[in-house]
């Protein structure tokens, strides 16, 4: 909980990283915790992305297929030139940290289809206010069709 805590708070100081998220609409609508826990953590990802440093995009169901369904990466940029950008690659077994340019330009391109696919940051913040109701009613008919179809 303490790394939790101090990775929030470096989120808003003054020297706070940029961070650009595309997270997939499944990671907001799995309940985890509890109806209250989700509703806390939905307000907490609408209380980051206000601060200036921090832009969210939710890839939609609606989106399909996507070419990042093999798993999770982050890219780390850095402003030195001295130090060279990094992909992070979590996989079922474990993690990577691949530094050779061709492979984090793979994945930054990966990223960039990710960005085009997914809602911008404004209708994604909508959609978190909203995901209940209409969201979750959409979500079910999609879920009905999929299975009767």
């Amino acid at each position: 909980m303490r790394r939790l805590s101090a990775r929030q708070e470096r989120l808003q100081g003054e020297d706070a990283p940029k961070v650009w998220i595309v997270l997939n609409e499944a990671a907001l609508r799995r309940e985890t915790g509890g109806r209250a826990t989700m509703r806390e953590q939905l307000q907490r990802l609408t209380d980051v992305t206000r601060l200036n440093k921090v832009v969210l995009q939710v890839l939609t169901f609606a989106a399909g297929a996507h070419p990042a369904m093999d798993g999770a990466f982050v890219l780390l940029r850095f402003p030195e030139p001295a130090d060279p950008d990094i992909a992070y690659v979590q996989y079922r077994r474990g993690s990577l940290y691949l530094e050779e340019a061709s492979d984090v330009d793979a994945y930054a391109e990966v990223f960039d289809h990710l960005r085009a696919r997914a809602l911008g940051p404004d209708e994604s913040r909508k959609g978190r206010r909203a995901h209940d109701g209409p969201v979750r009613r959409r979500v079910a008919q999609e879920q009905l069709q999929y299975r009767s179809g």
